[in-house]
């Protein structure tokens, strides 16, 4: 009888073990998963530690929701400075997968209804970033991996911006916050660059071939995006007397027989020369959808400078070979 009580109460021990071994793995295995969940905060810890840009870190308040839904658990709005002043990206958490789908259909949506809307989405898990659409898509696309989990090598190229057009390399954006983007395609650098006319001494000191992305389409006759080529000059007035030099009433042709005058909108710099200066010019073309594809010169015809009312010089042709 003793030996009966006695397996008895091992086998309850043995039970209870067994019990007790598989209520701390289930502890273990639910405390390892709820580790693991995303949050708002190691998502943006991720995207500084891939080198990507997550900076001035702020909770969202009613208005950065604008009209979308608040139903978010948390949410946060981080800027990308490279994109310029007050631009960069939002990060929501959901407790409701219904209610993560909700605001990314609302950011979609009103991207396709208009361009100046677009911004970049994805989604991962209970994780939902939206950033703002100036963003070059390849480098939204390691923000997008990252956010899945990927461990990913950032490019300088893909994180590459500027805050000025005349400076910009191949491969990298400026954002004008009046008019809109620029991607450099091509940066072109004339071997000859000096020229001189009347009492104006001028280099082209580059031509860029961009996509331009307008902030307001309706600026350049509704067109959503287009090509552009822009001239940079520098010219100095040798004279002690009020020059005028005007690039901007510039054409430019190409040898596939087009025939461009400059883009009011996108031009920047003086023509006035007051004694003796020096004054930089950007003039931009709109090249349309076509670009440069099958251009191989394009020439710029520049009107010669003026001294009350009167010209001082000869018009200057620039003929630049396209590789």
């Amino acid at each position: 009888m003793k030996r009966f009580i006695i397996a008895g109460f091992v086998g309850l021990l043995t039970l209870s073990g067994c019990s007790s071994d598989d209520t701390s793995n289930t502890s273990s295995s639910t405390t390892a998963e709820e580790a693991e969940e995303l949050t708002v905060d190691s998502v943006l810890e991720d995207f500084t530690d891939a080198g990507l840009e997550a900076e001035e870190v702020r909770d969202m308040t009613k208005d950065d929701f604008g009209m979308g839904p608040m139903k978010s658990e948390e949410a946060k709005r981080f800027l990308i400075p490279s994109l310029g002043a007050d631009a960069g990206g939002r990060i929501f958490s959901y407790e409701n997968q219904e209610d993560l789908e909700e605001m990314k259909d609302y950011y979609e949506t009103l991207g396709e209804e208009s361009a100046m809307l677009f911004s970049w989405t994805a989604a991962n898990e209970n994780i939902l970033i939206q950033i703002n659409g100036e963003l070059p898509e390849e480098t939204f696309t390691y923000y997008e991996k990252v956010l899945a989990g990927e461990e990913v090598e950032v490019t300088e190229q893909a994180s590459a911006s500027t805050t000025s057009l005349r400076e910009a390399g191949e491969g990298e954006t400026y954002t004008d916050e009046l008019f809109g983007k620029y991607q450099v395609t091509k940066v072109i650098t004339p071997e000859a660059s000096d020229y001189q006319t009347g009492t104006i001494n001028f280099s082209l000191d580059s031509v860029k071939i961009a996509d331009f992305t307008p902030q307001d389409p309706s600026m350049f006759e509704g067109q959503e995006s287009f090509s552009v080529a822009v001239m940079f000059l520098t010219s100095e007035n040798t004279s002690e007397e009020t020059v005028s030099f005007h690039p901007f009433s510039s054409v430019l042709t190409t040898d596939t027989k087009k025939q461009i005058e400059a883009e009011m909108f996108l031009n920047a710099g003086e023509s006035e020369h007051i004694g003796q200066v020096i004054q930089e010019h950007q003039v931009a073309y709109n090249l349309g959808d076509e670009g440069i594809e099958d251009v191989t010169e394009l020439t710029f015809t520049i009107d010669g400078p003026s001294q009350d009312s009167m010209t001082n010089g000869e018009d200057v042709t620039i003929t630049v070979p396209v590789e």
